[in-house]
């Protein structure tokens, strides 16, 4: 699948996204004196202070968020959305792509 870079708006574009949030994980105090000199996860968790969490977002977490935006944005059978939904319909996406 491809994600185009949208550079004449930056705000809106996935690949800047995407770096800025890297920088922000690589250079954030909460991988300071971490154990391990591997790249930080990408997604992790929130606290209810503000703070992220130096661990990655479980199967679980990914799975009740997926719900409550497909809930939040009103899709009918919103309770049978997962994380894998989000790999098939990204699949699906490509194959279509391609025809």
């Amino acid at each position: 699948m491809a994600v185009w870079a949208n550079t004449d708006e930056p705000a809106l574009c996935p690949l800047a996204a995407y770096c800025t949030w890297r920088e922000i994980r690589e250079s954030g105090s909460d991988v300071t004196g971490s154990v391990s000199d591997a790249a930080p996860p990408l997604f992790v968790g929130l606290s209810k202070a503000g703070r992220l969490s130096t661990e990655a977002l479980s199967d679980k977490a990914v799975w009740r968020l997926v719900r409550q935006a497909a809930r939040k944005a009103g899709i009918d059978g919103w309770e049978r959305y997962s994380g894998n939904s989000l790999k098939r319909g990204a699949c699906h996406g490509c194959q279509r792509g391609r025809s």
